[in-house]
């Protein structure tokens, strides 16, 4: 009875997200959590149509952070709007609220600096980087023997990302033709409209590929070798820093704020061409140590730049300033 009268004491935020699966949702989710954890606020998540309909008008809340464009408001309460990715380019109709909504937030924060610099609309926004909770990732030992366990994890909602997908398959094969010894297991997790695409295609390799569909990263970090990723247009996906975590060697192209996650050589590979990348490949195949190497490199860069109760204080700090 006191918890519930001491969280209904708590300045409350609602923090509104699209329904569907991903990295912007599963973002929300954690946000809520360390929020709540934080003991400051009282914060729950909204994502059903009717109770974001609803929430224009009533919002039941102190403060309003929304992953999603709001355009109209019935209250004067603190809106802050979070921007994932380049919403110029999505194919929907959320592209066409999002000038408005930055317009009428109190405050914008992006997850890079890469997103500042693309979209001018976002020139005074907060930079507030994606992050990972630690304690759900424990860092993995590499499995042994010859075959080498690769992992993808994207969104095939996005013909990017899905060609993406495409031209991994293709770097694979080269791969393992530069070096005739080895031999891979391709998993790649996620779902959306273009999976059963890219199932197709791989029936013209010879590798293994097990495509599990949207499922949760986390059950296949143990059993896997090297982390691949590849995308033709992405901000800062959260599949490369939850690798990253896990202590997961990762491999990537050279693709939005990439750089600003992974410092090449060091804790990641960053390719600049696709030769680049089938080289990186060969490389890691190759050694075992290498691999445990980037990998443990990677989980201290988590620890230290991207560590959800690092980050969650700017956030908490961004609301005091709209709450007082």
């Amino acid at each position: 009875m006191n918890q519930r009268v001491s969280n209904q004491n708590k300045p409350r935020i609602a923090v509104w997200n699209s329904p569907r699966a991903g990295g912007p949702l599963r973002w929300s989710k954690d946000l809520v959590w360390q929020i709540n954890n934080s003991g400051k606020y009282s914060a729950r998540l909204v994502t059903d149509m009717l109770g974001l309909l609803k929430g224009h008008v009533i919002p039941q809340a102190d403060l309003i952070h929304a992953a999603v464009p709001i355009t109209y408001r019935g209250w004067r309460k603190p809106y802050v709007l979070t921007v994932k990715g380049d919403y110029t380019i999505e194919k929907n109709f959320w592209k066409l609220l999002y000038p408005r909504a930055i317009r009428m937030a109190d405050r914008v924060t992006v997850p890079s600096h890469y997103l500042i610099e693309r979209i001018p609309a976002l020139a005074e926004a907060v930079v507030i980087p994606n992050a990972v909770d630690l304690s759900q990732f424990t860092p993995t030992t590499q499995p042994t023997g010859q075959l080498i366990k690769i992992l993808v994890v994207t969104n095939f909602w996005f013909p990017e990302k899905a060609r993406g997908v495409e031209q991994l398959l293709k770097l694979i094969k080269s791969s393992l033709t530069d070096h005739e010894s080895a031999d891979c297991q391709v998993t790649i997790v996620g779902d959306g409209t273009y999976l059963e695409k890219i199932k197709k295609q791989t029936k013209q390799y010879k590798f293994k590929t097990i495509f599990p569909g949207w499922s949760d990263p986390r059950k296949y970090f143990p059993a896997t070798n090297i982390f691949l990723y590849y995308s033709f247009h992405d901000n800062m996906p959260n599949a490369v820093l939850e690798a990253m975590a896990a202590g997961l060697p990762v491999i990537t192209n050279n693709v939005g704020a990439i750089p600003e996650m992974i410092k090449h050589g060091q804790d990641g590979l960053i390719a600049q061409s696709d030769d680049e990348y089938v080289s990186f490949m060969v490389e890691l195949m190759n050694q075992e140590q290498r691999r445990r190497q980037i990998g443990l490199a990677a989980r201290r860069r988590i620890e230290t730049d991207f560590a959800w109760d690092r980050v969650i204080l700017k956030y908490l700090d961004l609301y005091q300033t709209l709450l007082v």
